[in-house]
């Protein structure tokens, strides 16, 4: 069932071709009886009396039970579904609308939609054009790692430590639509202090294909600052101090910030968090999008958009503390730890949008990242 004058807005200022689909209703039935149900309701719709009982409506009730109709199926775990559109579509296509050509362009960053959430630093593809396969990225001013959010230039990498090299993927095949950054044994990049004191949204995209026919099997640090107190998304870390070791781990997801140095918050998955190369439909490409929520939980969604850890909010200077600022001043390590081969990774893509994009959006975003950057 569909409901005239039941949308979330009172007003909606739409571009032409755009429309917000009607609220919805499903209601369970056995087989069979589907005409049966639509026949009950029609009746109802269609009472002649009405003004005689103005009180009179049909009720479906999925929490406390109680239906109108007798052939609503009740055995079902959720009996009655709304569905509540918040979000217009295009209304040539079905799909999802980002407005007019001039509004997608404006939210567009190298090849990808933010949808009016811009990211403050977003290093990619575009910002390695000038680099050729194997040349050493963000060594100095010459052959920085420019920053395309609204950060601007500030925060544009000009110094690393090693040799992270470019990646070109038309030239040295890494399962990578685009460029990238090969991060090598004790590789890693000085970023100029991006700082988000609440919620946040992280994006990263990565091939573990770091060799001719050599994969990584192992989650690796991405981020951290220069003291070893912010640290994620993987590794291993003792339990209190600032960083100093980076150990092994397939399955950990840890987090850290800024002004915390006790046990990083832990999240545990029960399979190897990058894919095998073993696995039938293996694919190197990964995408993960790490989000802190404004009550300080943290939530990581792979790149079908899948939530494969949840971390429930800590505050203060506790163990697994979720709070306290993200300050990101590394790239591909933290605290400056070299790191061991097994690390090895091409970074494709890495940003932070200062607010928490939540559920649906991160599930756009991972997957839009993931079609435009798997090979």
């Amino acid at each position: 069932m569909v409901f005239d004058d039941a949308t979330l807005y009172q007003e909606s200022a739409l571009y032409t071709g755009e429309a917000i689909e009607k609220t919805a209703v499903s209601i369970s039935t056995t087989e069979g009886d589907e005409m049966n149900l639509i026949t009950d309701v029609m009746n109802f719709v269609s009472i002649d009396n009405r003004d005689k009982i103005p009180k009179a409506f049909m009720r479906f009730d999925g929490a406390k039970g109680g239906f109108t109709s007798k052939y609503v199926d009740t055995s079902k775990p959720v009996a009655v579904v709304p569905k509540l559109k918040t979000n217009p579509v295009n209304t040539q296509t079905g799909d999802r609308s980002f407005g007019d050509s001039t509004a997608i362009a404006a939210n567009t960053i190298a090849g990808i939609n933010f949808n009016y959430t811009q990211p403050f630093v977003d290093y990619n593809h575009e910002g390695l054009s000038d680099r050729s396969d194997g040349d050493e990225v963000a060594h100095s001013n010459s052959d920085r790692w420019p920053n395309a959010g609204t950060g601007g230039a500030d925060y544009d990498i000009e110094s690393n430590v090693g040799t992270p090299s470019c990646i070109d993927p038309a030239t040295t095949d890494r399962s990578l639509s685009q460029k990238g950054v090969l991060f090598g044994e004790g590789d890693h990049m000085i970023v100029p202090s991006v700082k988000v004191d609440h919620e946040y949204s992280i994006y990263m995209v990565f091939s573990t294909h770091y060799g001719s026919n050599l994969f990584n099997n192992y989650f690796y640090t991405a981020y951290g600052d220069a003291a070893g107190e912010t640290l994620g998304p993987g590794g291993s870390y003792r339990q209190d101090g600032p960083a100093t070791k980076i150990d092994l781990s397939k399955n950990r997801f840890s987090f850290r910030h800024s002004g915390r140095t006790s046990e990083p918050a832990i999240g545990k998955s029960n399979e190897q968090i990058v894919q095998d190369v073993n696995d039938p439909d293996f694919n190197a490409c990964h995408v993960f999008i790490i989000r802190r929520d404004k009550n300080n939980n943290i939530f990581v969604q792979d790149r079908k958009g899948e939530v494969i850890a949840s971390i429930p909010a800590i505050l203060g200077k506790l163990p697994m503390a979720t709070d306290g600022p993200l300050l990101i001043e590394r790239l591909g390590t933290t605290a400056d730890i070299i790191i061991n081969h097994f690390n090895k990774s091409v970074l494709a893509r890495f940003g932070v949008i200062k607010q928490d994009i939540g559920y649906n959006e991160s599930v756009r975003l991972a997957d839009d990242l993931f079609q435009f950057y798997s090979k």
